[in-house]
């Protein structure tokens, strides 16, 4: 069974964000994508526990640098769970700007 999973890169602050989700129990990446600014990315994932991380910066150096001594690097706090109910199937939108007291908290790391 698929679920929806949406990002949404807020219209202002950094210029570019680079988002993965990994399997909260083997810690392998699931998925990678990068967006930049105003940006929403939809996608269909399994059920299940998921990781998210993701980094933002205005300058993209590639995968081994991503943004560079300006960017910086953030995990959620909890894993975002994915299921089914007797309702339906229970989705995700996740909105990367950030929000005081919001419903998603992030800590901000050195690494993915």
């Amino acid at each position: 069974m698929l679920a929806n999973f949406t990002v949404v890169a807020p219209h202002t602050g950094p210029r570019y964000y680079f988002v993965e989700l990994s399997a909260e129990d083997t810690h392998q990446p699931v998925v990678q994508f990068y967006l930049w600014r105003g940006m929403s990315v939809s996608i269909r994932l399994q059920l299940g526990e998921y990781q998210l991380h993701y980094a933002e910066g205005s300058h993209w150096y590639g995968s081994g640098r991503m943004f560079g001594d300006n960017g910086r690097i953030f995990e959620a706090d909890q894993p975002l769970a994915l299921f089914a109910t007797g309702y339906g199937v229970m989705g995700r939108v996740v909105y990367l700007h950030h929000v005081l007291g919001g419903n998603l908290p992030v800590h901000h790391t050195g690494r993915f």
